[in-house]
């Protein structure tokens, strides 16, 4: 499980990164979880679901 800690003063956390990158790993945690796909296409693991992306994608 994903640790994530809270910051007092913020309603959401947010992230940018490329890939390859430490964040881009399989984690699970209690909260939800959006991303936007700004480039590249392929599949993503998503719950219990392999689920194919593309640029303009939130998922």
């Amino acid at each position: 499980m994903e640790v994530i800690l809270p910051d007092a003063g913020a309603a959401i956390r947010w992230a940018c990164h490329g890939y390859p990158n430490s964040l881009a790993k399989w984690h699970y945690h209690p909260q939800f979880e959006i991303h936007l796909i700004r480039e590249g296409t392929g599949q993503l693991m998503a719950g219990d679901g392999l689920l194919p992306f593309e640029p303009g994608h939130v998922r």
